[in-house]
């Protein structure tokens, strides 16, 4: 007997989405960054972002009232609390337990080939990543007046591109997540800033950067970079480990390379003030030998920060 024929499998290479789950309030919105889709909410979207506050209802960016596009299977699961108080509101978006949950079996409502959001209701928003004409991409609206979307044309590692915007997500839901290096630091500022999204980068920075000891281990080399961006997200903490190694070396310091005349002027001051302070000591009879060792910083308060 000749041996059975086999079937190909079909096999789905989708990636499962990642769902942003809040006590009360049931995801409707979709995001879909280069092939990874996040379900999240549009009221923490608004409360954290300025850009989706304005453009999430904008006339031209018009709620999709249909169904929603294509939806995969299992979701990524991961579990964080948040205890931010604030108004009812924001507080049921931020409230403890909060996480990144698997949808059962009876989330999702199947129409054929389309998929909709929770309890059979279509997503209200569903935005998808499209490249500009200089290569960059940015998330749109996902509608035909928007195409093509151009996604094959980017030249970027879509990967890592996918990974920070979603550490950016957690950053506005207030979530544990940690950075890698300064260059994705950078990154994640840059993409926090076209998304109006700094301070909730700036509130959750502290807790990632003791997750993140590569990242905090190269704060003295490139501490020019992380200076500026520092004054840029009005993160006090890494404004000050900053600025620490740009002061230095004394007879050369780093400072000096500031386009920025505010910052350059900031970095100034406390190495004159530094400076002051080594001058008293040798005054006072200390030796070269004497001051090795010493850590000399100067004062610098929150209303200096600029």
């Amino acid at each position: 007997m000749a041996p059975p024929i086999l079937k190909k499998q079909k096999i789905d290479n989708s990636m499962p989405p990642i769902v942003f789950s809040t006590p009360g309030l049931k995801p409707d919105t979709r995001l879909t960054v280069f092939e990874q889709e996040f379900q999240v909410h549009s009221l923490v979207l608004k409360l954290h972002s300025a850009f989706f506050r304005k453009f999430l209802d904008s006339p031209d960016k018009a709620p999709n009232n249909g169904i929603a596009g294509p939806a995969n299977g299992s979701a990524n699961t991961n579990t964080s609390s948040s205890t931010n108080a604030g108004t009812a509101i924001a507080a049921a978006a931020n409230s403890a337990p909060s996480t990144l949950s698997k949808p059962s079996s009876t989330d999702f409502t199947s129409f054929g080939t389309f998929g909709v959001a929770s309890i059979g209701q279509p997503f209200k928003y569903d935005w998808i990543t499209k490249i500009d004409e200089e290569g960059k991409w940015h998330l749109v609206c996902r509608s035909s007046k928007n195409k093509p979307y151009k996604i094959p044309s980017f030249a970027g590692d879509t990967d890592q591109e996918t990974a920070e915007f979603e550490k950016l997500l957690c950053a506005i839901y207030n979530r544990s997540y940690s950075i890698a290096n300064v260059d994705e630091f950078l990154s994640l500022v840059e993409m926090a800033d076209y998304y109006c999204a700094l301070p909730s980068l700036s509130q959750t920075l502290y807790s990632s950067m003791l997750r993140s000891p590569s990242f905090v281990g190269e704060i003295r080399h490139r501490s020019l970079d992380l200076f500026v961006a520092a004054a840029k997200v009005r993160n006090a903490l890494l404004f000050r480990e900053a600025l620490i190694w740009i002061v230095g070396p004394y007879n050369d310091p780093e400072f000096q390379q500031l386009e920025d005349r505010s910052l350059r002027s900031i970095a100034k001051s406390v190495h004159g003030e530094l400076s002051t302070r080594v001058l008293d000591m040798y005054d006072a009879g200390a030796s070269k030998n004497d001051l090795e060792g010493h850590f000399l910083c100067a004062t610098i308060e929150d209303q200096d920060l600029p």
